[in-house]
């Protein structure tokens, strides 16, 4: 079996107008950090889809096709950072593919990586991530299975997930919140059956004290509105330091929290050890952690308590079954980050719920990102269940293209 051709594929197709492509989302997350006025967003320079007949909204992806000379075709995707990654496939990577046997998953990744010793991270990773999804694609098609089946089987056959709930009710002016929408919308999850609900602070080490009890005003209502037995999860997104992150972290625990996520910079790794060491609230991060020997440097400090690789950013399928192996036999817990909702799913599977006990969903962002699948992961009951068709669960449905091209 060989790789015969290497292609960019771009769809277009028309978004409902109910399935919401927060283009405002970046926007509302940066408004607490400390570099607020060199990186707040304002609507002028947003990149918007143009709007179609009856208020919806043309979208526009691209996915990867690897082709092979037995007619089994790998899809990958949608491609983020479309503009960088997809350039590194076509005009970089093409030439090391075509001829080489896809099921080599492992030699092709090898070359992949060694080819630019110098990049070992951001866009150059995601390319070698998106390329590994298309191969174990056609890994998966050629064997007539779905991922799950192919990586180990299931452990777990329903995944409990938990929604991230990234841009809903936040104020237009930056202050915070609409504390009557999040309370309606965290009851909306309990009663739907997810596990858990996370939500960003709106808060960091520049507000101080009042900043800290603005966030566990924020909570409180959330904790009321969910019940005791919601999971509360809070997403800072890199933005807080170590002081202000155990400060807060003292203020919320009498919330019951499940975690706090990401309060530092991803490299800050002698940080996250303090963190883990007096935080009373448990810490997550990883999202940012590519490749396996990244993640060592995390273990070996003890840094985390839940590891969040995204197997569309680290390094692939490929790389984050290594990862999650490091991850289960050093006793700590993994929570997929969720780019690629389907592929998170049936990894996490393979693993006990006291390893992977919860899968991330984001309300407003995962229903447009798999806009073009023909199985996009649904919860039902707040569960996300195993797909059966061979692959890895990213084929388009064609349906929903009213347009396509390849790029040049």
């Amino acid at each position: 079996m060989k790789i015969t051709d290497v292609k960019i594929r771009y769809v277009e197709g028309v978004v409902p107008n109910d399935m919401l492509v927060l283009d405002m989302v970046m926007r509302n997350r940066v408004q607490y950090l400390p570099t607020n006025n060199h990186y707040s967003l304002s609507a002028d320079n947003m990149t918007r889809p143009g709007a179609a007949a009856g208020g919806d909204m043309k979208k526009v992806d691209a996915f990867l096709y690897i082709e092979t000379d037995e007619g089994i075709t790998g899809v990958a995707g949608p491609i983020m950072n479309t503009h960088m990654i997809a350039p590194i496939i076509r005009n970089s990577f093409r030439g090391f593919l075509i001829g080489e046997d896809p099921l080599n998953t492992e030699r092709i990744w090898d070359i992949l990586y060694r080819r630019d010793l110098f990049n070992h991270a951001g866009v150059n990773i995601m390319a070698i991530s998106m390329v590994d999804f298309a191969l174990w694609d056609v890994k998966c098609k050629k064997a007539g299975l779905p991922l799950w089946q192919l990586v180990g089987g299931a452990t777990q056959t329903e995944l409990p997930a938990y929604a991230t709930c990234v841009g809903a009710a936040y104020k237009e002016d930056g202050s915070g919140y609409h504390l009557d929408e999040v309370a309606k919308l965290t009851q909306w999850c309990a009663e739907n059956g997810f596990a858990g609900v996370k939500w960003y602070p709106h808060r960091g080490p520049a507000d101080g004290k009042k900043g800290i009890d603005e966030i566990y005003e924020l909570y409180k209502v959330i904790r009321q509105a969910g019940g005791p037995d919601l999971k509360l999860m809070l997403d800072v997104w890199s933005g807080w330091d170590v002081n202000f992150t155990l400060k807060a972290a003292e203020r919320l625990a009498e919330l019951d929290f499940y975690w706090i996520e990401e309060p530092l910079l991803p490299n800050n790794i002698d940080g996250y050890a303090i963190l883990g060491r007096q935080s009373p609230i448990a810490i997550s991060a990883g999202e940012n952690i590519v490749t396996r020997w990244n993640l060592v440097k995390y273990l070996e400090k003890d840094a985390l308590d839940f590891y969040q690789p995204d197997p569309a950013w680290c390094g692939g399928i490929s790389e984050c079954i290594k990862m999650m192996t490091l991850i289960a036999m050093s006793n700590k817990r993994i929570a997929l980050h969720g780019y690629c909702v389907t592929v998170c799913a049936q990894l996490a599977a393979a693993y006990t719920a006291n390893i992977c006990p919860v899968s991330e969903y984001l309300l407003y962002i995962t229903p447009s990102g798999q806009f073009f699948y023909k199985e996009p992961a649904i919860p039902l009951n707040g569960k996300l269940s195993l797909p059966k068709s061979a692959g890895i669960g990213t084929d388009i449905d064609e349906s929903k293209v009213i347009r396509s091209w390849f790029m040049e």
